[in-house]
């Protein structure tokens, strides 16, 4: 028990440690492209695209670990939660990757549970950002509802085969190469530990033509 907790700790403050010297190399990357200007020949540029992109999966990378390890430190406080209210903090969250993907997300009405609010954020922050990874295109079209006290996440993203289904809420499974789509194998991983850890289930449907839907409940509250 010792042993996690200070793994915790020490995956907590590495992130946030190591999220300052990838701010500089960002942003000196910048300036030399700045300074370069017309001069940087397309090797160069090509370079430093690498440089800034390497740096900011890191960074992705860092902050997905610290939302994995603040699980352990969550006190679970158990409360009447208004689930809509923390799909706007988690919406707010990830203003970034929405506005740069051009994502449009519809919501239906959705009830209040019995959670904790920071964990019922960061659950639908990983869906969110998972489905935002995973699309197609620009214009991802992402779903939100809930039918018969079963929460859905929808999107019409790349999907994943029927084979992999279970496969994909392990911690860093990965079904494609960072070229190929961002992410690091966390976001279904960490939405599984935060249902399970409610006592509710998740699972999800797909196929390879179209998107996924992400199925899990939480207990309702008043």
């Amino acid at each position: 028990m010792q042993t996690e907790q200070q793994l915790r700790h020490f995956v907590h403050y590495a992130s946030h440690d190591l999220q300052e010297p990838l701010r500089a190399v960002c942003g000196y990357s910048k300036l030399l492209s700045n300074h370069l200007g017309e001069q940087a020949d397309p090797t160069t540029r090509r370079l430093i695209e690498q440089i800034v992109g390497g740096a900011n999966r890191m960074s992705s990378l860092l902050k997905d670990l610290l939302d994995f390890s603040t699980l352990g430190e969550i006190g679970w406080q158990i409360q009447p939660v208004n689930s809509a209210e923390q799909l706007t903090r988690a919406r707010s969250d990830l203003a970034q990757e929405i506005r740069d993907s051009q994502a449009h997300i519809q919501r239906e009405e959705l009830p209040w549970v019995q959670a904790d609010p920071l964990a019922v954020r960061l659950l639908f922050r990983a869906l969110l950002s998972n489905a935002i990874k995973f699309r197609r295109g620009s214009h991802p079209m992402i779903q939100i509802g809930v039918q018969q006290k079963v929460f859905w996440v929808r999107d019409d993203g790349i999907g994943i085969a029927a084979a992999y289904h279970l496969e994909v809420f392990e911690p860093f499974r990965r079904l494609h190469t960072l070229d190929e789509h961002p992410g690091h194998g966390l976001g279904l991983a960490l939405a599984q530990r935060i249902v399970e850890r409610h006592g509710g289930k998740i699972w999800l449907e797909s196929n390879p033509t179209f998107g996924i839907t992400v199925y899990f409940t939480l207990e309702a509250g008043p």
